[in-house]
C-alpha cells in the first residue's frame, strides 16, 4: 500500500494529572457499596425495615451526596436530575441543562471471578455457541442466546478488562435496545458546523445546523457490569485463554483448542474479535478505508459548547497554520465534542475516512491548534483515547462454518464508523437464526431437547454445522443488506475523494434532507430504495459545483457498485476504476513538501505517549536529523519485536 511522505514530526503532550491512569466507575462504585453498607449497620431503624429497604433509602442519598461533592465549583450544580427523571423531558431550549446521567458511574462492581468451562471436553457434551471475544459484540450475544436456554460459552484472556473507546449512539436506538439506562451522558440535539463562511470571523460566528435527535455516550463500566451479570444470570460459562485454532472437520461439532492445550467442542462457533479477525475467512484483500480520531476526556478552565448540544461535527479550519491547512484541504478532519459541564468536555480530533489512516500526531496538533482557536485551556486530561476504526471493504467469505458479528463481520458503518447499535441487532437475528438450526436438529443432544422438548428423543434427524452456517450467513447477510452496504461502501469511496470544500458542501446538503432520510442513513435503518432515493435527492439539491465535484468522485466507483447493487454480491472493488488502470493510481493524493507527519496508519505501540508534559506551541512541531534519525530507528527495532 503506498504511503504518504513522512516529514519531521514531534511528540505532543497534553497536561495530565500526577495520575493518568483511566477513572473506573466501577471501583468508584464498590466504594460507595462500602460506605453504603457501613450507614446500613448503623441505622436505628433496622428493627423496622429490612435490609434492603434501608440500603435503598441510604442509596439515594449517597449517591445525592458525592455527586454534588464531585460537580466543579462552574458546573449548573442548581440543575440536578433525579434518577428516575428522563432528562430530554426536562429540557428547554436557551435554559440550563445538565447532560450527566443521574446515575452515571452507579454500577454494581465486576466479579472478581467467573463461571469456568464445565463441559464441552466431548462431542457429547458440547456447547450450542462458543463465542470468541467479550466486547460488546460477544457479550451481548452471550446473553441474548444464553437466554433461550442455550448452552454459551464465551472465550476471552481478560474478559472482566474494561472496554477502552468510547462509544457514541443515538438515544432512539439505544433505548429501542434496553439500554437507556447505560449512558453517561446524553444531548437533546447535536450540531453540524460546516466552516464555509467567506471570513474566518464569520466562521467563528457560524452556527451550523441543529440536529434534531438525542444523542448520548455510553457509560462503558455500566454497561459492561450489566451485560456481564446477565450473562451469569442465563449461566454462560467463561474461559480465560486464547483460541489456538478452529476444526471444522465433522459436520454436527466444531473442535476449538485454546492456548492452554484444552480442547472445547461446540456446535456453532461465533467470531467477536473485532478488527482483529481471528476466526473468520476471506477470499480476497481486506482494503478498508480507515477512521482515525485522538481524543480526551478533559478538565478546562471554560469552553463555548452550549450544555444541550453535542457537537457532531465541526469542520472549520481557520484555526490551522498553513502547513496543516494545506494538508486539510486535501484530506479534513473535524471536531467531535461532548460537554459533560461547564469545566469538563470530551474533545477528539477525527478523519471521518481515509486510505491509509491519518497518524495520532497530527491529529494532537490540530486539536492543539483548534483549542487555542476556541480559547479553551486543558487543565487536566483524564483520558486519552486512540481510535483507528477500519470501515467497508470485504465481507467475509460466506457461508463458511464460523460465524462472525461485530466488526470482524462488516458490522462498521463504511460512511461513519457507527456499529454498536447496528451490530446488537444483528446478534438478535443471529441468535434467533442459531435457535430455529438447533431446534430443528439433531435430538437427544442437549441443545434440542433444551429448546423444543416435543422433539421425541428417538428422532434421528441430524444436526448439520455446515447447513445451519449457510442459513445463519443469509439470515445475518440478506441481499437487501448486501445492497445496502454496498451503497455505503460506495458512499464512502466517494467521501474519500472529496476535499475540504466539497465535503462541506456534502454535509450541508446531507443535514437538509428530512431526518427520517439522514437518520436511517446514519443508523443503517434504511433499505435500498430508500438509499436510492436519498441519492436522487443528494444530487437535485447539490449546487452545480457539487454535482460536478460529486460526479467526477464517483465516477471511478460506479461500475462496480452498480454490478454488485444490482446482483446483492459481496464483491464491491475499492480499487478506481476497478484496477483496470491501476498503473495509474499505484501513488496517493499529492501532499505538500512541508506535511509534518502524515504517514501509514499508526501501530498500536506508537500510541504509546506520556502526556505529563505541556503542550508545545505549534512552532515547535519539526526536531532535528539526528532525533528523526533515532526514532526511526526505534520504529525498525519495534517492528523487529
Amino acid at each position: 500500500m503506498a504511503q504518504y511522505p513522512k516529514p519531521n514530526a514531534k511528540k505532543i503532550f497534553f497536561p495530565c494529572s500526577s495520575s493518568s491512569s483511566r477513572c473506573s466507575a466501577a471501583s468508584a462504585a464498590g466504594d460507595d457499596d462500602g460506605e453504603e453498607e457501613e450507614e446500613v449497620k448503623k441505622s436505628d431503624d433496622a428493627s423496622t425495615k429490612t435490609i434492603e429497604e434501608i440500603k435503598a433509602d441510604k442509596t439515594t442519598t449517597v449517591t445525592s451526596k458525592n455527586r454534588k461533592e464531585s460537580i466543579p465549583k462552574n458546573h449548573i450544580d442548581a440543575i440536578i436530575p433525579e434518577p428516575t427523571e428522563r432528562p430530554h423531558e426536562r429540557w428547554v431550549n436557551n435554559k440550563p441543562y445538565n447532560p450527566m446521567s443521574p446515575t452515571v458511574g452507579q454500577c454494581e462492581p465486576l466479579p472478581k471471578t467467573l463461571p469456568k468451562l464445565s463441559r464441552g471436553e466431548r462431542k457429547e457434551t458440547a456447547y450450542d455457541l462458543l463465542i470468541v471475544g467479550c466486547g460488546p459484540a460477544g457479550l451481548y450475544t452471550s446473553t441474548q442466546a444464553s437466554a433461550k436456554g442455550l448452552k454459551v460459552a464465551l472465550i476471552d484472556p481478560k474478559p472482566l478488562a474494561g472496554w477502552r473507546n468510547n462509544y457514541g449512539v443515538w438515544c432512539d436506538e439505544f433505548q429501542a435496545l434496553g439500554f437507556e439506562d447505560c449512558y453517561r451522558a446524553s444531548w437533546p440535539r447535536a450540531q453540524v458546523i460546516f466552516g464555509d463562511a467567506d471570513t474566518p470571523e464569520e466562521n467563528d460566528r457560524q452556527t451550523g445546523k441543529f440536529l434534531d435527535r438525542a444523542y448520548a455516550q455510553v457509560d462503558r463500566a455500566k454497561l459492561k457490569s450489566k451485560l456481564i451479570y446477565r450473562a451469569m444470570e442465563n449461566k454462560v460459562e467463561f474461559g480465560t485463554q486464547n483460541v489456538k485454532s478452529v476444526k471444522h472437520e465433522e459436520d454436527d461439532v466444531s473442535e476449538v483448542t485454546l492456548s492452554d492445550g484444552s480442547v472445547v467442542f461446540a456446535k456453532m462457533v461465533l467470531d467477536a474479535t473485532g478488527h482483529a479477525r481471528k476466526l473468520v475467512d476471506f477470499e480476497r484483500e481486506f482494503t478498508p478505508g480507515y477512521q482515525a480520531a485522538f481524543g480526551i476526556v478533559c478538565d478546562v478552565e471554560s469552553h463555548p459548547f452550549p450544555l444541550d448540544t453535542m457537537l457532531f461535527m465541526d469542520w472549520r479550519d481557520d484555526h490551522l497554520d498553513d502547513a496543516y491547512k494545506s494538508v486539510n484541504d486535501i484530506l479534513p478532519t473535524f471536531l467531535y465534542a461532548m460537554p459533560f459541564s461547564n469545566t469538563q468536555v470530551f474533545l477528539e480530533e477525527t478523519s471521518l475516512v481515509a486510505r491509509p489512516g491519518l497518524e495520532f500526531d497530527d491529529l494532537k496538533v490540530k486539536l492543539k491548534q483548534r483549542l487555542e482557536r476556541l480559547g479553551v485551556k486543558v487543565t487536566r486530561v483524564e483520558e486519552e483515547e486512540y481510535c483507528l476504526i477500519p470501515m467497508g471493504g470485504v465481507l467475509p467469505a460466506f457461508p463458511q462454518r464460523t460465524l462472525g458479528i461485530g466488526g470482524t463481520a462488516g458490522m462498521v458503518h463504511p460512511s461513519t464508523g457507527f456499529m454498536v447499535a447496528k451490530t446488537m441487532r444483528s446478534a438478535n437475528v443471529l441468535v434467533d437464526a442459531i435457535f430455529e438450526a438447533l431446534r430443528a436438529g439433531k435430538s437427544g443432544m442437549d441443545a434440542a431437547d433444551l429448546v423444543d422438548e416435543s422433539i421425541p428423543a428417538s428422532d434421528s434427524t441430524l444436526f448439520s454445522a455446515k447447513s445451519a452456517s449457510e442459513d445463519i450467513w443469509k439470515k445475518v447477510w440478506t441481499e437487501e443488506d448486501l445492497r445496502v452496504r454496498t451503497f455505503m461502501c460506495f458512499g464512502m469511496e466517494t467521501l474519500m475523494e472529496l476535499d475540504i470544500k466539497g465535503t462541506r458542501q456534502f454535509f450541508k446538503t446531507f443535514f437538509n434532507l428530512p431526518r427520517d432520510v439522514w437518520g436511517g442513513f446514519l443508523s443503517w435503518n434504511i433499505g435500498p430504495t430508500g438509499l436510492l432515493s436519498l441519492g436522487i435527492a443528494l444530487f437535485a439539491s447539490f449546487n452545480n459545483y457539487m454535482r460536478y465535484t460529486f460526479v467526477t468522485s464517483a465516477l471511478p466507483f460506479m461500475g462496480s457498485f452498480f454490478a454488485n447493487f444490482a446482483s446483492a454480491q459481496n464483491k464491491f472493488d475499492s480499487s478506481r476504476w476497478g484496477g483496470a488502470f491501476l498503473e495509474i493510481n499505484t501513488t496517493p493524493k499529492k501532499m505538500p513538501p512541508t506535511l509534518p507527519g502524515y504517514g501509514g496508519i499508526p501501530t498500536p505501540k506508537k500510541a504509546k505517549m506520556n502526556f505529563s508534559e505541556t503542550l508545545p506551541t505549534k512552532d515547535d512541531v519539526s526536531m532535528d536529523e539526528d532525533e528523526e534519525e533515532k526514532e526511526e530507528k526505534e520504529e525498525e527495532d519495534d517492528d523487529d519485536d
